[in-house]
């Protein structure tokens, strides 16, 4: 007998909630392959009361319910008072860039520029399932025309991105170390990072090695993105990026 028929019939609602969002925050994990998972997802997807109480703990968890389904699961993102909150400055130490203000800020427009490659029309965010692929190099070429538009508009202008996009054009696009190693400040060695660090969090799969690194997104990364979408970074950049386009 599974532990879950045994919580199920304490009808204790709470730990069976907390559970649930247990399961929400291990990005990789799918209901799929997990009994339990399926089975606690699709009482908060038909039970109204068990629903209600889901939300609950996850608000006093400072977490956000952005989407549900037996196929991605339950996407849950964090507020800024959350203890599960990623910040930009953890993520950059993971990725080596210590407390290197330039290299966090380029960490960042990375990783809305992956985003915005991955999903650069309305329609692939609204049709669920719109399944993208990135590549590394593919990521950095985006960047760099749309840096180069900006760079040479002559228009209203950002300065505050103006400065960001500035320091991008100057990073090199690729290298080594003397023992073969990637050169961390390199553009793509930057994006692939980035690119490692969002399929360890189930945003995108792995494909191959080609273009610097291939990867396909997955709906938990598409669900993530329109949550993004709205903000003035990535509005920018897709703004710009569709301006170079036409041009």
């Amino acid at each position: 007998m599974s532990d879950y028929a045994d919580t199920s019939r304490s009808g204790d609602r709470v730990t069976d909630a907390s559970r649930l969002i247990g399961y929400a925050l291990q990005p990789r994990l799918l209901p799929a392959p997990h009994e339990e998972y399926r089975a606690l997802l699709s009482r908060y997807l038909t039970e109204t009361e068990f629903e209600a109480t889901v939300r609950s703990v996850a608000t006093g968890l400072d977490l956000v319910i952005l989407d549900s389904s037996l196929a991605v699961g339950l996407v849950v993102g964090s507020t800024q008072d959350s203890v599960f909150e990623w910040k930009v400055g953890d993520y950059a130490k993971r990725a080596g860039a210590g407390r290197n203000v330039r290299d966090r800020v380029m960490h960042g427009l990375i990783h809305v520029a992956i985003a915005a490659t991955a999903f650069p029309r309305p329609a692939d965010l609204t049709t669920d399932g719109s399944v993208q692929r990135v590549t590394a190099a593919g990521v950095d070429r985006f960047l760099r025309a749309t840096i180069e538009k900006m760079l040479g508009d002559t228009g209203d202008r950002d300065p505050e991105l103006e400065a960001i996009g500035a320091i991008y054009a100057k990073l090199p696009q690729a290298g080594k170390t003397t023992d073969d190693r990637r050169l961390s400040g390199a553009s793509t060695s930057m994006i692939a990072k980035a690119l490692e660090f969002l399929t360890d969090q189930g945003m995108l799969n792995y494909v191959n090695d080609e273009d610097g690194g291939t990867y396909r997104t997955t709906l938990r990364f598409q669900v993530q993105v329109r949550e993004l979408a709205g903000g003035p970074l990535f509005s920018a950049i897709i703004a710009l990026h569709d301006d170079a386009e036409v041009a």
